[in-house]
């Protein structure tokens, strides 16, 4: 089953990105209270990421609203 997937800016800082995999994290099938291995592909490179998902009352100052 595909995870899910976050586009950011290529510009974006180290804490935004952590903030962007935490609530990729959150939709993935990973339990709330372990680590998610989050892979982050910049052009040609790869690397992975542990984060903790972000609870869903903390993503909700990430919605955007329409």
């Amino acid at each position: 089953m595909p995870s899910p997937t976050v586009i950011v800016p290529a510009a974006i800082s180290e804490d935004l990105l952590q903030i962007a995999a935490a609530i990729c994290a959150r939709y993935a099938k990973t339990p709330a209270d372990e680590p998610a291995k989050v892979e982050i592909l910049q052009g040609s490179e790869s690397r992975i990421i542990n984060v903790m998902p972000m609870k869903p009352e903390d993503v909700e100052q990430f919605r955007v609203t329409l």
